[in-house]
């Protein structure tokens, strides 16, 4: 038998602290025993860790749908249009999007996984948000006049930039190697949206 520490589901069982609980195996939570007399009368499934499931072949990081699909998704649930780079400042080796209806966003993913660059660009419905300058951020101007605020954290190796479009906030993120254009490259595909 496998022994699970109490502690991992101890907000799921009440247990006394102290018990130990035991499993056949990780994913079959219905066979629980205790180390006491004390019935088990309620389990949920126990904690997982999420890095265990890598999936090698899909270095995005999540179940991936094309761009065009996961776009396609967003717009027709939300009557938006949604603009996409046509500018990437390196060459992509994988590609991705992903539509989440309870948040109301989509995100876009273009990764090369020889030189780990990643570009990847978030599309929000928030009608109500505005985009706001902050502590860290300094305000640009895209070739259109749409004023974007710019971030640059100096102990991180991603820098983006955030504006808005009607109802729609986007946020663009590049991930680059030691290189120092990314607020030109930021620049370049956010004025490459089409």
């Amino acid at each position: 038998m496998k022994k699970i520490a109490a502690t991992i589901m101890a907000s799921t069982l009440l247990l006394p602290i102290g018990q130990v609980i035991y499993a056949s195996t990780k994913q079959n939570a219905n066979t629980l025993t205790t180390n006491s007399k004390m019935p088990v009368t309620s389990v949920k499934k126990p904690f997982t860790d999420p890095l265990y499931d890598i999936n090698l072949d899909n270095p995005l990081g999540y179940d991936a749908s094309s761009i065009e699909e996961s776009v396609s998704q967003f717009e027709k649930t939300y009557n938006k249009d949604v603009m996409l780079p046509q500018y990437i400042p390196f060459i992509p080796t994988h590609s991705g999007g992903n539509f989440a209806e309870t948040q109301k966003i989509v995100t876009v993913d273009y990764l090369n996984k020889e030189t780990n660059e990643r570009l990847c660009m978030m599309v929000f419905l928030r009608p109500e948000q505005s985009v706001e300058e902050g502590k860290t951020g300094k305000y640009v101007d895209l070739n259109n006049g749409t004023k974007a605020v710019y971030y640059h954290l100096p102990e991180s190796k991603n820098e983006f930039m955030r504006f808005k479009k009607g109802d729609l906030l986007y946020y663009i993120t590049i991930s680059k190697n030691n290189r120092n254009e990314k607020l030109d490259d930021l620049m370049k595909v956010a004025n490459s949206l089409t």
